[in-house]
């Protein structure tokens, strides 16, 4: 039994073959672009806000920290290591529509690679920790020095 390159080879395509395979090449790479310029983005865009030095006094607990991954992989209903506006406004179901349409607007700003996608990175760090820095660190226990 022949396989497909052989039926192909033969009936003089191999040329056309040769070709497919280069552009098949050719979008890999470029995918594979995309992806590292997407993570340097997000790295960049994280470490932009872990270099701000919070107060002093800002602690989370272990409970606050879990609770936030946790929402996280619960959320994360396909498993691919994103969420998506659904999945994460899924998190805030009981919020009105005009927190919804608020959340929809910081997921955008959220949204470092512009691929509609939240991954933990951009989550975690932009999500929560940038989010906190705005709030004023709503969410950490304040621990003044004795």
């Amino acid at each position: 039994m022949s396989t497909v390159f052989e039926i192909v080879k033969n009936m003089g395509g191999h040329e056309t073959l040769v070709k497919l395979e280069e552009k098949a090449r050719e979008e890999a790479a470029k995918a594979k672009a995309a992806e590292r310029e997407a993570a340097w983005k997000t790295r960049a865009a994280c470490l932009d806000i872990l270099i701000k030095d919070p107060p002093e006094d800002v602690y989370y607990s272990l409970n606050v920290i879990r609770n936030v991954l946790g929402h996280f992989y619960s959320k994360d209903q396909n498993c691919d290591g994103h969420l998506s506006f659904d999945e994460l406004s899924d998190i805030f179901s009981s919020e009105s529509e005009e927190s919804k349409q608020k959340l929809r607007d910081e997921f955008a700003s959220f949204d470092i690679t512009g691929d509609q996608l939240l991954s933990l990175g951009e989550f975690f760090v932009v999500f929560f920790i940038g989010g906190e820095y705005k709030d004023g660190y709503e969410s950490a226990i304040r621990v003044k020095d004795k």
